[in-house]
């Protein structure tokens, strides 16, 4: 029974799966497998960036430099590092790489809710005198964030929505009509 699985995933005020990947026989293991099989066999997330013009890669910190990094070290794509804040020490700079203003970059990011920190991290690459016109993702939430970056110019392409995510749940009997109608219900 996924229900307790979908009370976590759902409940967006409170969801927490940072936490449920500390219980590895966790119902949630199953559910990952499912959507990484789906990501990976395939290579979707490799696929949203095939026909985009871009110099560099940068993963949104800290979650989505790990898949930066990974489809950087895959593909031999140039990749910067965004830190969340410049170090007191070393380079002492809050991005990383060998770059010149006028660049493009690509952003990578795992999850979509209200496009706040992609803002942050655009801001620091533009002020860098980077471009930035595409965002990958691997999972748009449906919470808003896609629309407010489009609305401030930048094109958004997602491997799932939460929509589809729920649809697969529900057609594949991991959840209940009830389940689906709420989750749809916390979702805009």
């Amino acid at each position: 029974n996924f229900s307790g699985l979908i009370q976590v995933v759902f409940s967006f005020d409170n969801s927490n799966l940072r936490v449920e990947i500390s219980f590895f026989k966790f119902q949630f293991c199953s559910l990952i497998s499912f959507f990484l099989d789906s990501i990976f066999d395939c290579d979707c997330y490799y696929a949203l960036m095939t026909n985009l013009k871009y110099d560099f890669v940068c993963g949104v910190p800290y979650s989505a430099s790990t898949f930066a990094s990974s489809v950087c070290y895959a593909k031999h794509i140039p990749m910067l590092l965004k830190r969340k804040e410049a170090k007191e020490y070393g380079t002492k700079k809050i991005l990383e790489g060998a770059y010149l203003p006028g660049q493009t970059c690509l952003l990578l990011e795992d999850v979509i809710t209200t496009g706040a920190s992609l803002i942050e991290t655009i801001n620091v690459l533009e002020e860098s005198g980077l471009v930035v016109s595409d965002i990958c993702t691997l999972l748009e939430r449906n919470q808003g964030g896609k629309e407010t970056l489009e609305q401030s110019g930048y094109k958004v392409h997602s491997v799932f929505d939460l929509r589809q995510i729920i649809d697969v749940l529900y057609s594949n009997k991991l959840i209940t009509i009830d389940d689906k109608t709420k989750a749809e219900s916390s979702i805009s």
